[in-house]
């Protein structure tokens, strides 16, 4: 077996060969440096639940083979992460519960699903942060614990309002029972049992605490009011006038019996004169004042009164009914007191709770930053970890991987230009090759075109010439002899015509 040397200056030991005895492919192992103990050939030939789980790290088991001291770093920053979505996930069937504010077996399902996301979201956090010099981590780094912080937020939410969700109900119960409170005082002020119409109460306005429902009789209350005054005014003459008779009868008893008062009686025993006058005064007032009657019409207000306030007491309880019934059924449009408490709901109230109390206000950021620092762990478990010899020896298979990539993109970008310039040569000479070909074609068809003019012309000489001839020929016959045939050479286009 022939050791090579890579270029990162590690010794490499080729694999080994991929058949079996019977020619069949064999499973491929991991490249395993020779000077190892056996124990950590044996443990890097096959899988096991660490290189498992080191999968969610994004590392390449083939470059830890060769730095076997990294494999627990990178074990246990997978472990981080792990516990890190199972945290979201958790945040995320509370936030569930509290939402829709009871357990749902789907809940399990989609914060199983949070819990994948978020561990898929730590994945990619922590694998691009891999093989990269110090400064440049740090440079990103900063976007990737963004991130983190954001989730981390969104996470802690929920476990915060967990923790204090006994304060938090009990603020959202008072709450709701001092609206449904504050709008029963409204809706009593704004609809009174008369009927009458009022415009604010309390400093707000009755225009949304209308109610539909029918007012006590108005005019019974008038009635039994200015009954009453007459019953009191009744009432009062009746006692002037007893007072008055009663004080007469005295003085007849008086006058009659011998009862001497200085200045109102004589003090003579017997039905004297002054005894007879006394009782002329008494009768003649009880005539002029008849308290019996007045006590008879007196009794007829009271019967009457009686009736009136049984019937304004029958009006006002069927409208007091009315009016519980509308104030009932408005109340009902409230949220019951306890009633299911959503998440925004619960933020208010714990926001509430904060302002008012230090001791909560504080415990809720120290709970948010402690949970959003459990979410950033994997990233800033990475960070910390500086420039590891995994990440150095993966810069240099990279800075290998992108040499090498340089080398053949050049070397296929030179036989691509090698090919093309040879593809354009050839399409240079078929293109000359055409050239020439309509260039010949083009001489020929000109040529042939003069031909045929040339022998047009050629042609219409000859007839002119023919027609000359004929001409002369026949004015020879009535003239003069015919003369012996004299050669004229014409030269035509470059053409010698004889006659």
């Amino acid at each position: 077996m022939v050791e090579t040397t890579h270029p990162d200056g590690l010794v490499r030991e080729p694999l080994a060969d991929s058949t079996d005895g019977t020619g069949a492919s064999a499973p491929p192992h991991p490249p395993v440096r020779p000077d190892r103990p056996a124990w950590v050939r044996t443990a890097a030939a096959g899988p096991r639940p660490a290189t498992w789980i080191r999968v969610l790290t994004g590392v390449d088991e083939s470059v830890l083979d060769r730095l076997p001291s990294e494999r627990p770093r990178y074990t246990a920053l997978a472990c981080v992460m792990v516990c890190t979505s199972g945290i979201g996930g958790v945040s995320m069937f509370f936030a569930l519960t509290e939402i829709l504010g009871s357990f749902q077996v789907w809940f399990i399902l989609l914060a199983l699903f949070w819990s994948a996301f978020v561990l898929c979201l730590d994945r990619w956090l922590v694998a691009s942060m891999a093989g990269r010099q110090f400064a440049a981590r740090i440079a990103t780094a900063a976007f990737r614990l963004l991130v983190a912080a954001v989730f981390g937020i969104i996470i802690a939410e929920p476990l915060v309002l967990r923790i204090f969700e006994t304060a938090v109900v009990a603020h959202v119960q008072t709450e709701r029972q001092n609206q449904i409170d504050q709008v029963r005082g409204m809706l009593k002020a704004c609809n009174p049992i008369t009927g009458a119409e009022v415009s604010t109460a309390y400093g707000t306005s009755c225009a949304n605490f209308r109610l539909p429902f029918t007012a006590a009789a108005a005019q019974d209350t008038v009635a039994i009011s200015a009954l009453k005054d007459q019953i009191t005014s009744e009432q009062n003459t009746i006692s002037t006038e007893t007072t008055q008779a009663d004080a007469l009868n005295q003085r007849v008893n008086q006058e009659c019996n011998g009862v001497k008062v200085p200045g109102v009686t004589t003090g003579g025993f017997g039905d004297g004169p002054a005894c007879h006058q006394d009782q002329q005064a008494y009768e003649l007032y009880l005539t002029d004042h008849p308290v019996a009657q007045q006590n008879t019409v007196l009794s007829g207000y009271e019967s009457r009164l009686t009736t009136l306030q049984n019937t304004e007491s029958a009006d006002a309880d069927s409208a007091q009914a009315q009016l519980n019934s509308a104030i009932a059924a408005r109340l009902g449009k409230e949220t019951p007191v306890d009633g299911t408490i959503g998440l925004i709901e619960r933020i208010d109230a714990l926001s509430a709770l904060a302002g008012s109390s230090t001791a909560v206000a504080a415990t809720s950021w120290i709970l948010r930053i402690f949970f959003v620092l459990i979410d950033c762990l994997p990233v800033l478990v990475k960070l910390s970890s500086g420039l590891t010899p995994y990440d150095e020896l993966t810069t240099a298979l990279i800075s290998e991987a992108r040499t090498l990539n340089q080398l053949e993109i050049s070397a296929r970008r030179s036989a691509a230009e090698a090919r093309i310039s040879a593809e354009l040569s050839e399409i240079n000479a078929e293109a000359e090759r055409r050239k020439q070909t309509v260039d010949f074609e083009v001489r020929n068809h000109t040529a042939q075109l003069e031909a045929e003019e040339l022998a047009a012309i050629d042609d219409d000489f000859a007839r002119r010439m023919h027609a000359t001839r004929l001409a002369a020929t026949q004015t020879l016959e009535h003239d003069d002899p015919i003369p012996a045939p004299v050669k004229i050479p014409a030269q035509m286009n470059g053409n010698v015509f004889q006659f």
